[in-house]
């Protein structure tokens, strides 16, 4: 956990990294348990150290909606902890999981105690509401911009893009997966990204771009 820690808040201070160490707790959740539900009031800040965590929405029918998957090393649903406000989603461990935790109150007063901590916090948070804002609006577009769809997630979240199975991409985005596999290999052929197979690298943004 110590490890992960510092490589989360590589950009601070060695002093403040010690004070957040100092405050984490290490939580086990076991494959397919819930970490909280929505609607649910957050008691814990949550970092994910190790596994994959489902990010979903559950309508009045009993459907179930997923808007992205989480991987180490990250925040999960910050905003609604440091506002005290009731959990917009429901996430759910896809695997074994580790989780750092935090008192909620405590890791605010850090905050406040430390410019360089609450403009990473900031920071982090205003990548957040970008990629939602970005991505919801991708998603909710017509199916048959699939091309749109796709090259806005390799754009604002590569990252997890590449350590997600293809087939639970194309679910949480409303399409094929013969449909992502097919765009896939054409952003290969015209260099936009590389790899072989399920194994992906980006190599041109530009020519990402020109699909937005």
């Amino acid at each position: 956990m110590r490890e992960a820690i510092r490589g989360l808040f590589k950009d601070i201070s060695e002093s403040v990294v010690d004070e957040i160490l100092l405050m984490a707790t290490l939580q086990r959740v076991r494959h397919g348990d819930l970490i909280f539900a929505e609607g649910e009031k957050p008691e814990r800040l949550y970092v994910l150290i190790e596994g994959e965590v489902k990010v979903f929405k559950v309508n009045h029918k009993g459907d179930e909606t997923i808007l992205r998957f989480f991987h180490p090393v990250q925040f999960i649903s910050e905003l609604a902890s440091l506002d005290n406000l009731p959990f917009p989603t429901s996430t759910k461990a896809q695997t074994d999981l580790r989780l750092a935790t935090f008192e909620i109150e405590s890791f605010k007063e850090l905050m406040r105690a430390h410019i360089e901590l609450y403009d990473f916090m900031l920071h982090s948070l205003c990548q957040k509401l970008h990629y939602h804002m970005n991505v919801t609006i991708a998603k909710n577009s017509d199916n048959e911009d699939s091309y749109s769809k796709i090259a806005l997630l390799l754009l604002e979240d590569f990252t997890s893009f590449a350590q997600t199975k293809h087939w639970k991409i194309a679910q949480s985005i409303n399409v094929a997966p013969e449909t992502l596999s097919r765009v896939l290999r054409r952003f290969r052929e015209e260099g936009a990204i590389g790899g072989v197979g399920k194994k992906i690298s980006l190599l041109d943004r530009s020519k990402l771009k020109k699909y937005l």
